[in-house]
């Protein structure tokens, strides 16, 4: 069975945080070249997990349509969030942002 076209750059982790409930949890998707079929793999961030393999293009496309509906999303390979960063930048303290700014003028005062 080939590759399911639909399915091209929805492979790899997806993930669902919601820490109101304290639910981490993780699902991946993986394409097995030899068998032709899609494997899924599930459970919550830092465990083991279960897999389920034999999916077929159409099961798996609807698996991932489940799972985004839910919430989930897709990881790429550098830890970031699709649409997103993964971590807050650290807002800068007041004092650094004035400072920046009066440095900012007397360059231009120089100009």
């Amino acid at each position: 069975m080939a590759k399911h076209p639909s399915l091209a750059g929805l492979t790899g982790r997806y993930e669902f945080h919601d820490d109101s409930i304290n639910s981490h949890k993780y699902w991946t998707l993986t394409y097995d070249k030899r068998e032709g079929t899609y494997t899924t793999a599930w459970g919550r961030i830092g465990s083991r997990g279960q897999a389920k393999p034999g999916l077929s293009g159409d099961q798996a496309l609807k698996k991932v349509q489940e799972k985004i509906s839910k919430g989930y999303k897709l990881i790429k390979k550098d830890g970031t969030k699709m649409g997103g960063v993964a971590k807050k930048k650290k807002a800068k303290k007041k004092e650094d942002t004035q400072s920046e700014v009066l440095n900012f003028l007397e360059e231009l005062k120089k100009i």
